[in-house]
């Protein structure tokens, strides 16, 4: 059965239902405002209701799979070793990375540039 554009609303309300309000990649409550009906781009069949942002971070993830040369078990690797990953920090700060402070210092260098270049004219 291949669903209408006019079906979308109901089958995402129908789903969210079944879902008890969650959202099926990260299990927390979707706002009904930010719930997105997800399909699969390659058969177009529907999986399931996502937050707006779940929905987008999937399909980036989907759609450059192919291009990363990252296979199905692979990807699952990946996700398994995310959060332990994501927590590792070396002592050491990569060169573009800007702490507060420098954040601060630059941006009032900014503006008195600012203010000298419109006193100028």
């Amino acid at each position: 059965m291949k669903a209408k554009p006019k079906d979308i609303k109901g089958l995402r309300d129908l789903y969210l239902q079944e879902q008890r309000g969650l959202c099926a990649l990260c299990h927390e409550p979707v706002d009904p405002t930010e719930a997105v009906l997800d399909h699969c781009h390659k058969t177009g069949y529907l999986r399931a209701v996502l937050h707006r942002g779940c929905n987008a971070y999937i399909g980036h993830m989907e759609n450059n799979l192919a291009r990363n040369r990252i296979t199905p078990s692979r990807l699952a690797m990946i996700l398994a070793n995310f959060e332990i990953y994501t927590k590792t920090h070396r002592l050491v700060l990569h060169p573009t990375h800007r702490t507060p402070e420098e954040k601060a210092l630059r941006a009032k260098k900014r503006a008195k540039a600012a203010r000298a270049k419109r006193t100028k004219k």
